[in-house]
């Protein structure tokens, strides 16, 4: 079975999986917020989720104990990855530099408390989850080492400290690979306060925009992965240009039916330096034209769902693969899987994938939104960056 097919087959099941469970009522939430113009944005991050999900799935051969005749055989996936990791980038500067770094008055005690709710506690469940995995394959006295101890270090500590995390001879990056760009993000997040006093003391677009360059290749520079941070400046420019650019009707969805088009010859082209200024420049330029004609494709109910569970997904599926190929597929076929055969059990692994990840989703990122939603309501307003 060709890659593309294999591709099709995976995002179709995976949005037919979303679609049952938006249709049963499972994630509903409420009544929908109408003033609410973001829901594109939603779409685009579920289609990133999905993007890096199908390039992992190319790889559970080597990740699993799954033995198969069905290898990838071109970039198609690898690309795919890589387009969804930059699209993340773009969404983080657009929605940050949008609420926070261009708002007068933005509250940054709130931007930092909202930020802890929403991602930390989904990320520890991810980390246990992932070296509860991983201590079931090695002796546990194997890890009292110095190495062992400070890969664990490193995952708890969000990957501030390094991103190559090993338990005695156990490599983690067959069930936490996706986490080594969590710790651009997190970077991204310490960069705020200090983009926030610079634009909202009114200076000049053109200091505005150096100090902005400056401190994404500072945070290039710290993490020691060039050519990643640039990523979230088309999603800052993006958000300074929201709303101000007006489009006619013909032009709207003429430029709306190009950008899957245009995804599709990108993610099929080889390119040498997977994060480098062509793809800089295509990217940003995607991300831009989907900001001013916030296509309608994105929107469905479930395509948005799918971005909201996108981060419990993004940090669940290789842990999820992991467990049920070794435990599960391996147990019942310990042969080699035919190319549709593992074609049908990618498409599996990938179902309990995004059912886990609705499930995590609900019970623990949105209780923990809830409340952090409820503890707003019952404070004070608290002094912003600009009243003070």
């Amino acid at each position: 079975m060709s890659d593309l097919l294999f591709a099709i087959a995976l995002i179709i099941t995976s949005m037919l999986t979303m679609y049952l469970i938006v249709s049963s009522g499972y994630l509903n939430d409420g009544q929908p917020d109408k003033s609410y113009t973001l829901n594109y944005i939603d779409g685009l991050r579920g289609w990133a989720a999905l993007f890096v999900v199908l390039n992992h799935s190319s790889s559970i051969p080597s990740l699993t104990a799954i033995k198969t005749t069905w290898t990838a055989g071109s970039f198609l996936f690898g690309n795919a990855g890589g387009f969804g990791v930059q699209i993340f980038f773009c969404i983080t500067g657009f929605l940050f530099s949008k609420h926070y770094i261009l708002k007068e008055g933005a509250i940054l005690t709130e931007f930092f408390s909202k930020r802890a709710r929403r991602l930390v506690p989904m990320y520890f469940f991810a980390s246990v989850f992932a070296v509860a995995i991983a201590l079931s394959q090695i002796d546990w006295l194997a890890i009292a080492n110095r190495n062992s101890l400070f890969s664990l270090f490193k995952i708890f500590g969000f990957g501030l400290w390094g991103t190559s995390f090993n338990l005695a001879d156990f490599n983690m990056y067959s069930l936490i690979g996706s986490f080594w760009t969590l710790s651009f993000e997190w970077k991204f997040y310490l960069a705020v306060p200090a983009l926030v006093l610079i634009c909202q003391n009114n200076r000049k677009s053109i200091f505005v925009a150096i100090a902005i360059y400056a401190t994404m290749m500072l945070v290039d520079f710290i993490g020691g992965v060039a050519d990643i941070g640039k990523f979230f400046i088309p999603g800052i420019v993006s958000a300074y240009f929201y709303d101000k650019i007006k489009l006619n009707c013909f032009l709207q969805k003429a430029l709306s039916c190009i950008i899957p088009a245009a995804i599709a010859m990108y993610l099929s082209t080889h390119h040498k330096q997977p994060y480098g200024m062509v793809e800089f420049i295509f990217v940003g330029v995607v991300f831009f034209i989907i900001t001013i004609t916030k296509p309608k494709y994105l929107c469905y109910d479930f395509v948005t769902k799918l971005g909201a569970i996108s981060y419990s997904l993004y940090l669940l599926h290789l842990s999820v693969f992991f467990v049920m190929a070794n435990f599960v597929v391996v147990r019942i076929n310990t042969g080699s899987l035919s190319s549709l055969a593992f074609t049908v059990v990618a498409c599996g692994l990938t179902v309990v994938a995004v059912v886990v990840s609705a499930f995590t989703y609900r019970n623990i990122e949105q209780r923990f939104m809830i409340m952090h939603a409820a503890a707003g309501k019952a404070t004070t307003p608290k002094m912003s960056y600009k009243s003070r």
